[in-house]
Formats: C-alpha cells, structure tokens, sequence
C-alpha cells in the first residue's frame, strides 16, 4: 500500500489522528509518509502511527470513534460502511484498523 485514497471525502485537519478501517491483515511502517487522496487527487499527507487487526466482529465502539469518515464512527456504521465498501464482505473476516495522523 503506496496511499490512501479515499472512496468518500474525508473529514480530516493536520494534526489530528485518525484511523482508516481496511480489509485483511496489514502491516504499515509506521515511519512511512503515505499521500492522502480523495478519489485519485492528492489533498495531503499522513504519517502512519499504527496498525490494529482484529475479526470485525470485535471492533469495539470506541475503535469506531477516529474514522476519517464521521457516518462511520459506530459499529453499526462501520459495518454498513465495509458492506458498501467491499463487494461480499462478512463480518467475521480478519480488518485492520490503520491510524494515521494528517500532516
């Protein structure tokens, strides 16, 4: 993974962290500059300052709290979000939750 590039236009300012909830287990280096953009156009850059996997299932509601995308700051949210997000996904596949702060 090179990028973010965001389906939806993030609600994001420069300092603050957030996370981005991703399909399948991933590692990032956490000292990786990683370009921020919102279907194919840059608008910012990001720093990666940690990776969570967990099965969907175990998200918890204050996992959901920091999503770039505010519709998807609760579970319920989130799970509709990687239904719309992901052709088949099933709530009991493996995610990784990737925290990013907006540089």
């Amino acid at each position: 993974m090179e990028e973010f590039n965001f389906k939806k236009e993030p609600a994001i300012e420069k300092g603050n962290t957030y996370s981005v909830c991703l399909r399948g287990a991933r590692r990032l280096d956490t000292v990786k500059i990683m370009p921020l953009k919102f279907n194919g156009v840059l608008i910012g850059q990001s720093q990666v300052s940690r990776c969570k996997q967990f099965r969907f299932t175990d998200i918890s509601e204050f996992d959901c709290l920091d999503n770039y995308d505010p519709s998807a700051r609760t579970f319920e949210d989130l799970k509709n979000a990687m239904y719309n997000g992901y052709e088949e996904f099933d709530t009991s596949e493996i995610v990784t939750l990737v925290y990013f702060t907006v540089l």
